[in-house]
């Protein structure tokens, strides 16, 4: 068979692609930022109490929950290599993140060790 010298130019279909591509950003760079949302009112005080402790089970929760090698489950749920440990480890790990639980707590840091090591 003999060996074909590749075009320097895009094929029809990558070259199309490309269009569209450009035309997109184009028009969402006219069409600018999404207007803000306005702020949702504050919650009445008993309200937000009741949310604050809701949220304050929920972390007790997780930090007892967490397994002694810093992930959450079973690890034996349906999914490649038994199971979905490193998202069952990074939602946790990311709650208590956002939930005002420090970066150098030692939970986040083995929930953090864990998903940094699945990665390819």
């Amino acid at each position: 068979m003999p060996h074909r010298v590749p075009s320097p130019r895009p094929s029809p279909s990558l070259w199309f692609l490309r269009l569209v591509a450009a035309a997109l950003g184009g028009a969402l760079l006219l069409v600018g930022p999404a207007p803000a949302q306005p702020a949702r009112p504050p919650l009445p005080p008993e309200e937000q109490g009741q949310v604050n402790v809701a949220i304050d089970r929920g972390l007790a929760y997780l930090l007892a929950a967490q397994n002694a090698i810093g992930t959450w489950g079973t690890g034996t749920e349906p999914g490649p290599g038994g199971g979905h440990m490193v998202g069952y480890t990074a939602l946790p790990g990311l709650t208590l993140l956002e939930c005002g639980i420090p970066a150098d707590n030692s939970s986040v840091q083995m929930s953090a060790m864990i998903v940094r090591a699945s990665a390819p």
